[in-house]
């Protein structure tokens, strides 16, 4: 029998809704399941290549989905929407997938199948809260917390115990979107700046080791170091590859290497990167001019 998942915001889909479904369910092989965004979770493994889809504590198959009253579960519904299409899995509306496009949880879930990234999971606080155990088995300590719409080194946690986990989601509400991806020990990462879909700038970004802070933002006082892009061909590669799947002819590449393993894990593009004003305004200009030829 398939599975239809039927998505709604608080509260959930009506009892006559579900009724008017399910009734003639063994006649037409039709099996509903109803829940909120706040009941889902997605995890990713990059490795593997692999996704899975949670309603609560349990992986979810499903022949089809109906998302309903999603647009303050954006987020959440574009990320899950890219899933359903690679897994070739029929979703109503189909604007769901057009739609929240500029969120980190979006961002993962085009990238995670071409590029190497952090193990992940995405959800909201409530699931994060009510599934921690499952957390603590997926990730070692330390591990991040970040809001998917976080911007400069701001709503990012490093997560030490269930206990600061709690802690670090008190107060947001319900539709704050989070991410949870394994820490990847280092000391710096990588910007790199794309314009047309060329590598055309890059700098290392350091925190202070004097500093409790685990991230690597200059506007968080992360010092910057200008790097020759010949140094680092794999990483500028790495990063052209990331903009080219999201289409996104300008932006900026965050990447980190292992401290441990040396791999380079791709962490976020940046739609709207930080730059000195001058640079911005070269590098752009002469990209815009070059399209308008």
């Amino acid at each position: 029998m398939k599975r239809v998942l039927l998505l709604s915001s608080e509260p959930p889909v009506k009892p006559k809704v579900m009724y008017l479904l399910s009734r003639n369910r063994e006649e037409i092989g039709l099996q509903s399941h109803a829940t909120t965004y706040t009941h889902l979770a997605i995890a990713l493994d990059a490795e593997n290549k692999s996704s899975e889809i949670f309603v609560d504590d349990r992986p979810f198959d499903m022949s089809g989905v109906y998302f309903r009253a999603w647009a303050n579960y954006a987020a959440m519904s574009s990320a899950l929407a890219v899933l359903l299409k690679n897994k070739k899995v029929p979703f109503t509306n189909s604007d769901v997938g057009t739609s929240g496009s500029d969120s980190k949880s979006y961002d993962y879930c085009k990238l995670f199948n071409h590029i190497r990234l952090p193990h992940t999971i995405i959800a909201y606080p409530e699931w994060l809260i009510i599934n921690a155990a499952m957390l603590e088995n997926r990730f070692q300590y330390p591990y991040i917390l970040k809001a998917s719409d976080g911007r400069q080194g701001y709503d990012n946690y490093l997560i030490k115990c269930k206990a600061e986990l709690t802690k670090s989601l008190k107060g947001y509400k319900k539709n704050a979107l989070f991410i949870v991806q394994e820490f990847i020990p280092n000391s710096f990462d990588y910007r790199i700046i794309i314009v047309g879909g060329k590598a055309m700038q890059a700098y290392t970004r350091t925190r202070d080791p004097k500093s409790s802070s685990h991230v690597n933002n200059a506007s968080q006082g992360a010092s910057k170091t200008v790097v020759n892009l010949t140094d680092i061909p794999k990483l500028c590669r790495l990063a052209e590859k990331a903009a080219k799947t999201l289409k996104r002819e300008i932006c900026g590449v965050d990447i980190i290497v292992s401290s441990e393993s040396k791999k380079a894990y791709l962490v976020e593009v940046n739609s709207s990167p930080s730059l000195p004003y001058d640079t911005t305004v070269r590098l752009i200009q002469s990209y815009l001019t070059s399209t308008l030829k």
